[in-house]
């Protein structure tokens, strides 16, 4: 009987373990269903907020398109419709046109003709099953502004591929049509320069050769004389042209600088009275300058790029003022604190004035009032262009006052500073008034009989003229060929020398080198001897480098003899 008793407690004991085990594994695979079920439950809860972000997204993208887009379905029902649709339309939401036929929606907000165009559009695209492309200027609400889009109509299907909708997208590319009208103008334009500037530079060569032929045929002093004149005026006006090429170049390059020194401003306008007196006299047009005498004597300022807007405006005021005209500069203060000025010039004329639909085009570049003007009087229309360019670089301002028929006033102002020196006591008049007299070349040359120069140019030409142009001033001339040839003669001549023209490019050794061997040679002499580059590398840059190579000033190709004497006395003496 005990033997009994502890056997059932045993197979008890087993049992109740047994269960246990079973209840633990029951427990763990519960922990483990929930588990899943929860896991299933994040993956849910993720996988709805991705669909509702996504379709946040969607609809994001959808509000903030810039284009039309429409949605129609199989009947040609609207299913959806952009905010832009919406607010070009003036409707104020989708429910109000929410599965209203698109034919019913439209005609309220296009003219009859876009919409006979857009649904046959619609109607092709249904029948061919592909993409229709076409191009409309509509006119939403009927507002009298129409817009160019390119509208792309295209078909959507099912499943099973049959058509269940249209989408139609529309592009809004009024702006880019504009773009390229104005491109094609500024092209336009462009062509239209380069066929005057072709005839603005044949002109003067056709003159020059023809006129230089002439002079060789001839043994006639005076025909001579007339042809080497016409020459003369040719080639000036040759290098006028050129010269406004290469300012604008750099305009349109940024690389237009500006170089302010102190200079006489009366001095200035007397000089600009010489230069442009022949032209005056040639058309008997009568010429005053009116400079009031509250201007200072010297100011600061580019005197080079001021006088070149002046002698701008003066060549255009000559060129439209009929023979027997008026032409009248005037130069005033504007305002001034202590030593800082706005000056006023105007240039007025007496000319043909400027019609009113040509005005807007004056200042613009590549472009002149009128394309026939260029015919007529000739010009390659950048001199207002660079000019008003000029004066914005000196914080001022350039405008003209018209009327056709009336003449022209062209007024500029710029800002300035007056200097401290004070006017010599015979420059110290109550302005200066009245027409100028031309002075013709030199009256007197100076006495350059005790010194010696050297001239360092490749081209036998320019050595030639140079020589010419100082023959009457007795100075001795020493030719180099190159560079290196200057350098040689250099060691042998170099007690002799005051000074040394030097030219830039040239073959063996260029005048940048020669110039730097010269002055790192290590002699005293070598370096004190004065070396101006004699060249047609004008840009600032060109001087800057010259200088940088140790020379000591700069003169431009063509030259002046002016300015060759000058520099020969700054110098020298």
């Amino acid at each position: 009987m005990a033997e009994q008793d502890n056997f059932s407690i045993d197979e008890l004991i087993k049992e109740n373990r047994a269960l246990k085990r079973k209840l633990a594994l029951v427990e763990t695979n519960l922990e483990r269903a929930k588990t899943i079920s929860a896991t299933q439950n994040l993956v849910e809860s993720i996988r709805s907020d991705a669909l509702k972000r996504e379709s946040q997204y969607f609809q994001l993208v959808l509000e903030n398109a810039t284009n039309i887009l429409l949605l129609l379905d199989s009947e040609g029902c609207f299913a959806y419709a952009s905010d832009t649709f919406l607010r070009e339309a003036r409707i104020a939401s989708f429910g109000l046109i929410n599965s209203r036929h698109y034919q019913e929606v439209l005609r309220e907000v296009l003219s009859e003709i876009n919409l006979r165009g857009f649904i046959r559009a619609v109607d092709k695209a249904m029948k061919t099953k592909t993409t229709i492309s076409i191009e409309e200027e509509l006119d939403f609400s009927i507002t009298g502004e129409s817009r160019t889009y390119t509208i792309l109509i295209t078909p959507m299907f099912d499943d099973a591929g049959e058509i269940s909708g249209i989408m139609a997208l529309f592009n809004d590319i009024t702006e880019i049509n504009r773009a390229l009208e104005l491109a094609k103008q500024a092209n336009l334009a462009k062509s239209e320069f380069l066929a005057n500037l072709s005839h603005e530079i044949r002109t003067p060569l056709n003159a020059i050769l023809g006129m230089a032929t002439i002079a060789q045929g001839t043994v006639e002093i005076e025909k001579i004389k007339y042809s080497l004149g016409k020459i003369n005026d040719s080639s000036e006006h040759l290098l006028g042209v050129i010269n406004d090429i290469l300012d604008m170049s750099k305009i349109e390059s940024n690389r237009l600088e500006l170089s302010y020194t102190e200079f006489a401003f009366e001095k200035m306008l007397f000089r600009i009275a010489d230069v442009m007196q022949f032209k005056l006299d040639e058309k008997n047009i009568e010429f005053n300058i009116f400079c009031e005498p509250e201007i200072p004597y010297s100011i600061i300022s580019d005197e080079q790029r001021l006088a070149q807007v002046i002698m701008n405006l003066l060549s255009n005021a000559i060129k439209f003022t009929p023979d027997n005209g008026k032409i009248t500069l005037r130069a005033k203060v504007e305002s001034c604190n202590a030593d800082d000025y706005k000056l006023r010039i105007s240039v007025q004329d007496s000319g043909i004035g400027i019609a009113d639909e040509q005005k807007p085009r004056l200042f613009k570049v590549f472009s002149q009032a009128d394309s026939g003007i260029s015919r007529q009087f000739g010009g390659t229309g950048l001199g207002l262009a660079i000019s008003k360019t000029i004066i914005k670089m000196m914080d001022g301002d350039i405008w003209f006052d018209s009327i056709e028929g009336s003449g022209t006033t062209f007024t500029f102002e710029i800002k300035t500073k007056a200097c401290k020196r004070f006017a010599p006591a015979d420059d110290n008049k109550e302005g200066i008034a009245g027409a100028f007299a031309s002075t013709e070349g030199i009256a007197e040359y100076p006495d350059f009989s005790e010194k010696t120069i050297m001239l360092v140019d490749d081209v036998e030409i320019n050595r030639e003229i140079v020589i010419a142009l100082l023959e009457p001033t007795g100075v001795k001339i020493i030719c180099a060929e190159n560079g290196k040839d200057a350098v040689e003669k250099l060691h042998v001549e170099i007690g002799n020398l005051d000074l040394v023209f030097m030219d830039v490019q040239m073959p063996v050794m260029d005048g940048y080198e020669a110039t730097i061997s010269i002055r790192s040679s290590g002699r005293e002499d070598y370096n004190e001897i004065p070396i101006v580059a004699m060249t047609a590398n004008v840009f600032r840059e060109d001087v800057q480098r010259c200088l940088a190579s140790g020379m000591n000033d700069h003169v431009g190709k063509p030259v002046s003899v002016e300015e060759i004497i000058e520099k020969i006395i700054k110098w020298t003496e």
